[in-house]
């Protein structure tokens, strides 16, 4: 049903740079390493695309949240490894303790107490 994956698509997006950043925070990671562990540990609930993930990777960047170095991955081959910067930390910290406050009040709202 379009409408299920309209609404499932729209609150995965802004997560999605949480749960990233979450990532990196634990050791630096090459963009499909990413891709992989946020599918296999969301239990596939954030399956993103190699399209939509570097687009919150490049704003990282540019904003000096996470520096990357290519390392060579075979004779022609490179990755590109992505490090968490003592700024991207602190603003992990902030988005963390947002998705905190506004879920609680949230939950509130609903009555979901949680499972």
């Amino acid at each position: 049903m379009a409408v299920h994956e309209d609404i499932r698509e729209n609150m995965r997006r802004g997560l999605t740079e949480m749960l990233l950043l979450c990532l990196l925070r634990e050791s630096d990671k090459y963009g499909y390493q990413l891709l992989s562990e946020l599918n296999e540990r969301t239990s596939g609930v954030f399956k993103v695309t190699l399209a939509s993930l570097y687009g919150p990777l490049y704003r990282f960047l540019s904003k000096g949240y996470v520096t990357e170095t290519r390392v060579a991955a075979g004779q022609k081959r490179f990755r590109n490894y992505y490090h968490l910067t003592e700024d991207g930390e602190a603003y992990y910290q902030i988005m963390v303790e947002e998705y905190k406050r506004t879920y609680l009040q949230i939950n509130k709202l609903i009555g979901w107490k949680g499972d």
